[in-house]
């Protein structure tokens, strides 16, 4: 009889210990991978090993994840939507909160998504590194580069601070230095001598605009940016010059040299004023109308287009002058002639009119 109480009684208790009877819950995950290639590790939380990130992996509270020399990653941060992507050659913790830190390497930080996300937090040896979207919506983007106890932030879009304890630095859409208390330090990047075209130049093109600059010895490739306004665009290309496609407006631009992923010199930001022609001059012709009978040898075309246009008709070319109107000769056979008469700008614009003639 008392056998069997006992065996009830302990049964009960046990049945009672809500930690024993539910499984443990995993942890929130911290970030998540996006993309992926070659060798990246991660060493969870109280591991003492290195464990290949798949895929699917998922980053968790105190979990260290590294680059090695052939591995990048892209990490899309849980809380913020923010995304991380991390060069060969980085390290980078997570502690409980949101905000990674960045160890060592590079890191490209970014706002995916700037309709939800207010600010991206990098914990870095000199500050944390605030970014913000701009306030139209525009995207937010840092390059970030650790060493021991400095760092360099490039801005590359939105709003971006070095926040310490005591004071805040404003990033600015250049390569800024710190050492590991927050003072900006000089960086002797050389200079990029730009040619074409001249600062605050006003350009008038068809449709694109040419953008060159003295080649950099030992450069394997240019990463050229252009801004208007909120919007940005980086090209890449192997040697200058770039054409680029362009709307009329004002524009900046930079240029950057690389070799093996590293900045061996950068240009001073240049600004340009720029008005897209692409519509062809205007023609009217006065004489002669349309099968008119005429007398011969000669024919006298003539009639207004825009200023400075070239006027072409049967193989004779007629610079226009200023007031636009022109007046040209050409030889004709009897019976009946057709001639094309076309008009073009100094861009190539051209527009072309016909007229046919008969003389008896």
């Amino acid at each position: 009889m008392h056998a069997e109480l006992l065996v009830l009684v302990a049964t009960v208790i046990s049945c009672s210990d809500p930690e024993r009877a539910r499984p443990r819950t995993p942890p929130e995950p911290i970030a998540r991978v996006v993309a992926l290639s070659g060798d990246v590790r991660v060493r969870h939380a109280g591991a003492s090993h290195w464990l290949p990130v798949r895929a699917e992996s998922v980053i968790n509270p105190d979990d260290m994840i590294q680059t090695l020399a052939s591995g990048s990653v892209v990490l899309r941060v849980v809380a913020t939507g923010g995304e991380l992507a991390m060069s060969p050659g980085t390290t980078m913790r997570f502690d409980a909160s949101p905000h990674p830190h960045a160890v060592n390497g590079k890191i490209v930080a970014k706002i995916a998504d700037p309709l939800r996300l207010a600010k991206l937090e990098v914990v870095t040896p000199p500050g944390v590194v605030v970014l913000s979207s701009t306030p139209t919506g525009g995207s937010a983007e840092a390059q970030i580069e650790v060493e021991d106890d400095k760092a360099a932030v490039e801005l590359r879009s939105g709003h971006g601070v070095l926040r310490r304890s005591s004071s805040e630095t404003v990033l600015e859409r250049r390569r800024m230095a710190f050492d590991r208390d927050g003072l900006v330090q000089p960086i002797t990047t050389p200079t990029i001598a730009v040619l074409e075209p001249a600062d605050r130049a006003a350009l008038r093109v068809r449709q694109r605009v040419e953008l060159d600059w003295t080649p950099v010895a030992g450069a394997d490739r240019y990463e050229v940016r252009l801004v208007a306004g909120p919007l940005e665009r980086d090209t890449e290309v192997a040697k200058p010059p770039l054409l680029l496609p362009i709307s009329s407006g004002e524009y900046e631009w930079t240029v950057r040299a690389f070799a093996n992923a590293q900045i061996l010199a950068a240009s001073e930001p240049r600004t340009f004023r720029v008005v897209v022609d692409n519509h062809p001059p205007g023609l009217t012709l006065s004489a002669p109308a349309e099968g008119a009978i005429v007398e011969g040898p000669r024919l006298r075309i003539a009639g207004i287009t825009e200023p400075g246009a070239v006027i072409e008709v049967a193989k004779t070319q007629v610079v226009v002058d200023g007031s636009g109107v022109f007046s040209v000769f050409v030889p004709i056979q009897r019976g009946l002639s057709n001639f094309v008469i076309s008009t073009r700008d100094d861009l190539g614009n051209q527009r072309r009119m016909s007229r046919s003639v008969v003389w008896e």
